[in-house]
Order: C-alpha cells, then structure tokens, then sequence
C-alpha cells in the first residue's frame, strides 16, 4: 500500500505544476512516444510580464514533464530510440519511465541534460548497469526505483551523486551496505527503503553522518 502511496505522490509532484494549453502541434519527440504508449505531460505556463518591468518576459510554451509508459510487448531498442528524441525538450524537469520493457538501454538513450532534477523509474527491467550512467546528470536532487534490479552496488553509484537530496528505494535488492553506501551525500534530506534488506540499525547509521536526513524510514511489506 505504501509503496503505491509513494508512486502516485512522486507523480502527483510532477503534475502539480500549473498546466498551459497545449499546442495544435506536439513535439516530435511526444508523438514518437505516443506510438508506443501512454505519456502524460507537463507543461510549463509562460510567465506573466510585469507592467512597467522590462526584464519580464512571457516565456513560450514548454513540457517540464514526461510520464511515458510503454505499452507491454514493446522492444526496448523502440523505446530507446523514442527516448533519445527528448532531446528536443529543452525546459524538461522531471521524467517518469514505467514498464519491464524499459531496460538499461532505455535509461542510456535519455539524453543528458543540466535542467533535469527528477527522475523516477517504476517496475522496470533497469539495473546497477544503467544506474552507474546517471552522474550525467548534475543537477538531479530526486530519485524514485522500484524493482529488484538495483543491488548495493547500484547505491554506491547514488552514493556519488552529490546532487540528491531525496530518494525513494522499493523492493530493490538493497541491505544496510548500500544504505550506507549514500553516507557521502551532504544534501540528503529524505530517504525512503521499502521491502529491501535494510534494517531500522543501518538506517540509523546513517542518520548519525547525515545531519540533514530527517526524513528516513524503512517499511517491510
């Protein structure tokens, strides 16, 4: 229950943004994913110019965020090559991947961006491989995995991330180990570790080197 609690909370977040018409025309890139399953999107609504302040200008439209859930069936290389064309979308924020089509060829095809600070990555088939390929992403501060794909090994790659300040861990192959593997990030300030191999002593550990971890708890299922 938790763990669908945490899901849908993460895209709440990403749908909480106020949400502008959108254009007659989608991007290339949306319409590519669309042919292969559901996306839900984000868009960013143009800033309001302020009377008498030449400094304020009325931004173009923008999506912020991508929720793409590929259909069952589709091949990964498919949604790889669909993924690369985000690209294309400049002001991107937050991206979710849901699906076991989703792989660790899917997660090297997103293309590396400075203005990405969310991710979230649900049931999918991504593992310690394609997770060791996220520090490309400088600014992400928010990270969401659910699956049995990540290993202690995966964490120690998060652990390097300086960037994090939350992180959400369900059903991962996951002990105290890689728990503490997360002790050199000075920002963390929420961790969530449900049905792992954690223990309530390893968290605790890490609360003693992470002064800004106030939020941290781990649920067994």
């Amino acid at each position: 229950m938790i763990r669908h609690i945490i899901a849908i909370a993460a895209l709440a977040s990403i749908l909480s943004t106020p949400v502008q018409a959108q254009p007659n025309k989608e991007p290339p890139s949306v319409a590519k994913m669309r042919e292969l399953g559901t996306v839900y999107l984000t868009w960013q609504r143009p800033a309001k110019k302020k009377d008498g302040d030449p400094t304020t200008e009325a931004k173009p439209n923008a999506i912020i965020g991508v929720d793409f859930r590929p259909m069952a069936g589709t091949d990964p290389k498919k949604i790889a090559s669909a993924v690369k064309e985000l690209a294309t979308l400049s002001e991107l924020q937050s991206l979710l991947l849901l699906g076991v089509d989703v792989d660790d060829s899917v997660l090297l095809a997103v293309p590396t961006s400075a203005k990405l600070e969310h991710m979230h990555l649900y049931s999918t088939r991504i593992s310690d491989k394609g997770i060791a390929k996220l520090d490309r992403f400088v600014n992400l501060n928010t990270f969401s995995f659910t699956g049995n794909g990540l290993s202690d090994e995966g964490m120690k790659f998060l652990g390097k991330m300086k960037s994090l300040t939350t992180i959400s861990i369900v059903d991962a192959k996951v002990t105290d180990a890689g728990v503490l593997a997360l002790q050199s990030l000075p920002n963390l300030i929420s961790l969530n570790v449900e049905n792992t191999q954690t223990t309530a002593k390893g968290l605790e550990r890490l609360r003693e080197v992470l002064p800004k971890l106030k939020d941290g708890f781990r649920v067994l299922r």
